[in-house]
């Protein structure tokens, strides 16, 4: 009697601990090192952010713990050095959306649908970003305008963490290409501000 009831007590030890979810994601924070500085003649960096998010479906920026418009923001404070000057640097965030849409399974039976899950899950990023080169009178001397779109698709059913990763990998992604296309665009436009 004594042996089955150790016999139990590993059973049900062995799952209650199979029943644990795994690790988090949620300490994950992107950095910047890896990417290339650009010192601009400008004496400090403001970033401005005019994009209202609409919080709710099918926008979903809102519901993770940094927001694309703060891991955008993070970024320029990193990307520019600045310099003992006059002129200042201003950065417009127009729009930093992550729009997600969840395709249903079209079959009728929901008996069927949970055991063939034909759900497809669609990702939306948008990141649009003015920048200013502003004098010591307040006027705009210079200026460029920086458009960035990625989308993704899945199409099995996510975990939380799995969603979070996705949500990683997109706003990681939308920074390389916000940084390839500014790296382009200060080399032709801001070229007698950079140092």
């Amino acid at each position: 009697m004594a042996k089955l009831n150790y016999i139990f007590i590993i059973v049900f030890s062995l799952s209650l601990i199979s029943c644990q979810s795994p690790a988090p994601f949620s300490n994950l924070k992107l950095n910047f090192d890896h990417l290339e500085k650009i010192s601009l003649n400008i004496s400090e960096i403001e970033i401005i952010s005019i994009y209202k998010p609409p919080l709710k479906r099918p926008n979903v920026d809102h519901l993770y713990e940094e927001t694309l418009s703060e891991i955008a923001s993070r970024y320029f404070l990193y990307k520019f050095n600045t310099l003992d000057n006059n002129k200042r640097l201003r950065i417009v965030i127009k729009e930093a959306s992550l729009k997600k849409n969840t395709k249903k399974n079209s079959q009728k039976s929901a008996i069927i649908n949970l055991f063939n899950n034909k759900s497809s899950t669609s990702y939306y990023a948008v990141l649009k970003v003015e920048i200013q080169i502003i004098n010591e009178r307040g006027f705009i001397i210079s200026k460029i305008n920086s458009e960035v779109f990625l989308s993704k698709s899945d199409t099995k059913n996510l975990s939380i963490n799995e969603d979070l990763m996705i949500y990683f990998e997109i706003c990681e992604k939308i920074i390389m290409l916000l940084d390839e296309e500014l790296y382009k665009q200060i080399n032709k436009h801001f070229k007698k501000h950079l140092i």
